[in-house]
């Protein structure tokens, strides 16, 4: 049994005919039918039901599928596991607790550093920190809180504060500065992207729900739509304000309440010090 016939019997499966299958496999159909005879004689069981115009797995075919996935999926994971045990000296794994860093940063190490390979994603903020890096899930965290452990070094690394972003028509345009707990009763147009900065802005909202009321995206495009094309007030940062596209008619105030500012930390294991010196030197720069 190859890995060809796994892969081809997996995209019979999912074309359901022999003819998109061959066409996405770059085959002949005639080749493909005989992987399929071959890979059914193999295993001593017929995997599909076959008609005129269709053919659709069987029982035994989707006891064949889920086998055939695991494989797949399992050969992928030894792929990545290779790649990184290659490339190990020059990548780095890094967790965000908020995406704002990480939108921010990520541009400008790759711009600095063109030879290494930045692996980021935000992790799950009920996640133990020590254990993702204990367990080697990232080499380096971007957290808000100092984790109180012997085994690691905690150093300052960015902070982040809320903006106001405001149509030049609005009352509020005349202003430099706002808390929003002086504001009169306002609709704000906001993006939810999760993180431990959304959670805080979000329990200041709730406690001014009398005044404020959020009109919540989830997608950015039909968010940036809106947002450019009426006068709704919204949030963005300092940290990514130069990401996204309000429109020319726009204002940035700065929200002084202090659950709209955060700080930001750099958390890695002290014996892989030798390991991030490259990165950590970046960190200083900035």
């Amino acid at each position: 049994m190859e890995l060809n016939q796994l892969i081809q019997f997996k995209t019979i499966a999912e074309c359901k005919t022999m003819t998109q299958a061959a066409e996405k496999l770059y085959i002949s159909q005639p080749a493909l039918s005989i992987m399929l005879r071959k890979f059914e004689d193999e295993l001593g069981i017929l995997l599909f039901d076959r008609k005129r115009n269709k053919i659709s797995l069987n029982e035994a075919g989707e006891i064949a599928l889920e086998h055939v996935n695991q494989v797949l999926n399992q050969i992928e994971q030894m792929k990545l596991d290779l790649y990184d045990f290659a490339h190990k000296d020059k990548m780095f794994k890094v967790g965000f607790c908020d995406p704002g860093p990480l939108w921010y940063s990520m541009p400008l190490f790759s711009m600095t550093h063109p030879n290494y390979e930045l692996r980021s994603s935000q992790y799950k903020l009920d996640s133990n920190e020590l254990e993702l890096l204990q367990n080697e899930k990232y080499d380096v965290l971007v957290t808000d809180k100092i984790i109180e452990s012997d085994l690691v070094s905690t150093i300052p690394f960015l902070s982040d504060s809320i903006l106001l972003s405001v149509s030049e028509n609005s009352y509020l345009s005349t202003l430099d500065s706002i808390s929003l707990k002086d504001i009169k009763k306002i609709s704000i147009a906001l993006f939810y992207v999760g993180g431990i900065f959304y959670q805080r802005q979000n329990t200041l909202f709730k406690k001014l729900d009398s005044k404020i009321s959020l009109e919540l995206y989830d997608d950015f495009f039909l968010f940036q739509q809106y947002v450019k094309n009426t006068d709704i007030p919204t949030i963005t940062t300092e940290l990514v304000k130069n990401y996204r596209d309000d429109g020319n008619n726009r204002k940035l105030i700065k929200v002084i309440d202090s659950e709209m500012s955060i700080d930001y930390y750099i958390v890695f294991l002290k014996k892989n010090e030798q390991k991030l010196n490259v990165f950590l030197k970046w960190v200083n720069t900035l």
